[in-house]
């Protein structure tokens, strides 16, 4: 995953998608930017395009 830039979004969606598609675990690594800069967390929502993957 990634933060803090205007593609986050778009780029971790897109991740979660693979990552469902093709049966694999996604995490995330630093979370400093969602702490400093707390309006960003929706950057790192994905969820909803991988609800069953670990």
């Amino acid at each position: 995953m990634t933060g803090g830039t205007e593609l986050a979004q778009l780029v971790n969606s897109r991740l979660a998608t693979v990552a469902r598609r093709y049966q694999l675990a996604m995490g995330v690594a630093s979370q400093r930017i969602v702490i400093e800069q707390p309006h960003l967390a929706p950057t790192f929502a994905v969820r909803s395009f991988a609800p069953d993957i670990l």
